[in-house]
C-alpha cells in the first residue's frame, strides 16, 4: 500500500509500543521497528521530541 519506509522507535516494555506495530500491520504500513533500552530511547527521539515512545519516523 506504501512504498514509504518507515522507522518505528519503541522500548520492549511499553503496551503503547505494542500496539503501534499492531495497528501499521493492521494498515499494510511497512516499517522497520527499532527498539531501544529504557531512557536510552531519548537519544533516538531527541529528532522527533525526545521524550515519549513509540513514534513513528520517516
Amino acid at each position: 500500500m506504501n512504498s514509504q519506509n518507515y522507522r518505528l522507535i519503541t522500548i520492549p516494555i511499553s503496551h503503547y509500543s505494542e500496539k503501534a506495530p499492531w495497528a501499521l500491520d493492521r494498515l499494510n504500513i511497512t516499517y522497520i521497528e527499532e527498539p531501544h533500552v529504557p531512557l536510552f530511547h531519548r537519544f533516538a527521539t531527541l529528532k522527533y521530541d525526545g521524550s515519549t515512545v513509540p513514534v513513528l519516523a520517516t
